[in-house]
């Protein structure tokens, strides 16, 4: 008897010279490394499974009855075998007729190892639209297959080197059987998941991986507020819904920087999905951004424009101005209106005042709902002193402000014919355009004293 190559964990090796025969039950891998001699069929039943003359592995199917298994004389094939869930190991005899024994084996080594998985899957995260790829690493993987699964769906991706689902996205590739690459290319959001690399051994072996997809928020427009306008002191809400993966964080900032108030409180910002103002006033009004931001980029905003309606206000810096004859001269009133008034000028006879050579009206934009409304009247005559009234008008209601225009004498031309005046203290006093000394004159200051006497003298009686 020569003993033979012993197995560990149900695989067992031997050495074959002639002729084998196996047992019904059996199931047994044959590996060569060589041809089958002679050209004969290396099994008296089809049980051999993708038999070539090149290097192995062959594999025989369980046999159903006692069989020949017949090799070339000195040609060495390994084979592995499981009977009935026993562990067993090969005899022989000179003659080169061998047999399987349920026996247990006792040495494990030079033994044939199964498949093995050398690393484990890594858990990827990738970002939608871009592609993405799991390798699976398996040694020794003979004759066995390696097929991609997406556990999640329940579906198979792929089957050795054929792609099984339809998805075009999907494709498999290998490194010399032993690592193996499943590759999703425009990675979407259903292809999260978990994804399992398995190998058909009995029992089956599997290893799994994670596939994390994050998306880039967006903002979902139909949910979302657009431009809003309202009345002064009316509540107001504004909403803002974003959405990606993972859930994005929605931050309401105003565009000129000005802090929010939010009843009583005033902030830089709010981190909310709504935001809600109570009476709302016009020192709120203006353009609201609204930023979704969840780690990857890129985050995204949308202007959001706020108007508060109100009625036209005016107020007027100098009600009253004065100028000589033929000069110019420029009134102006301050105006705050949403929407934007019509505005113009009244004489106070009730006339229009038209843009000419005489007039001229212009409205200087000073904010949102803020305008200055300026009327210059060139070259003043005695006719166009009087008041002038500035009218505003909206849906909302209407104002107006009066400012009277009066003459003043012109300014004196300094004397130059005795040419210039010396320096004066500062404490000198204008009187009609000139300087006046403040120095006390004696004899008015004798009067006042006198009479300042007889006053009390009088009180004294």
């Amino acid at each position: 008897m020569q003993p033979f190559k012993e197995f560990v964990g149900g695989v067992c090796a031997y050495r074959m010279h002639g002729s084998a025969s196996v047992h019904e039950g059996i199931r047994a891998r044959a590996y060569g490394t060589s041809g089958l001699g002679g050209g004969k069929k290396p099994l008296t039943s089809a049980t051999l499974v993708n038999a070539n003359d090149n290097d192995g592995p062959f594999i025989v199917s369980k046999v159903k009855k006692r069989e020949q298994l017949k090799q070339k004389e000195g040609k060495l094939t390994l084979f592995t075998c499981d009977y009935q869930g026993h562990k067993l190991r090969s005899f022989g005899s000179t003659g080169g007729s061998y047999r399987f024994h349920d026996e247990v084996a006792t040495s494990p080594h030079e033994a044939l190892s199964e498949p093995e998985f050398a690393e484990p899957i890594p858990n990827v995260t990738v970002s939608a639209g871009r592609d993405v790829s799991l390798p699976c690493v398996v040694d020794n993987l003979g004759t066995f297959r390696v097929a991609w699964i997406h556990t999640d769906r329940y579906t198979l991706l792929t089957l050795q080197n054929r792609v099984i689902t339809r998805n075009s996205r999907y494709k498999v590739t290998h490194n010399s059987h032993r690592t193996w690459w499943l590759h999703i290319a425009d990675v979407q959001e259903r292809d999260r998941g978990e994804y399992m690399c398995q190998i058909n051994t009995s029992p089956m072996k599997s290893q799994t991986g994670y596939i994390e997809v994050v998306v880039p928020p967006h903002i979902e427009e139909e949910e979302t507020s657009s431009d809003t306008e309202v009345r002064e002191g009316s509540d107001v809400s504004l909403r803002c819904v974003a959405k990606g993966s993972p859930d994005p964080e929605t931050t309401w900032r105003r565009e000129d920087g000005q802090e929010i108030t939010i009843g009583r409180k005033k902030v830089t910002s709010i981190k909310s999905t709504d935001l809600n103002i109570t009476k709302v006033g016009r020192l709120q009004m203006g353009a609201y951004l609204c930023i979704a931001s969840n780690g990857v980029q890129p985050s995204v905003s949308k202007r959001i424009v706020l108007n508060v309606n109100f009625p036209p206000m005016i107020w007027i810096p100098s009600q009253l101005v004065g100028a000589p004859v033929g000069t110019d001269v420029t009134l102006a009133c301050n105006l705050e209106s949403f929407p934007q008034s019509v505005t113009y000028w009244n004489r106070e006879s009730g006339t229009m005042v038209l843009t000419n050579d005489k007039y001229n009206s212009v409205l200087l934009n000073k904010g949102l709902y803020k305008v200055t409304m300026q009327l210059t009247v060139r070259n003043l005559k005695p006719e166009d002193f009087g008041a002038y009234t500035c009218v505003a008008k909206n849906s909302l209601g209407e104002t107006e402000g009066t400012i009277r225009l009066y003459e003043i004498p012109p300014p004196s031309s300094p004397a130059t014919s005795q040419g210039p005046e010396p320096l004066r203290p500062k404490s000198e006093k204008l009187r009609n355009g000139h300087p006046q000394s403040v120095q006390p004159r004696t004899e008015e200051t004798g009067i006042a004293l006198v009479f300042f006497a007889l006053f009390f003298r009088v009180l004294s009686v």
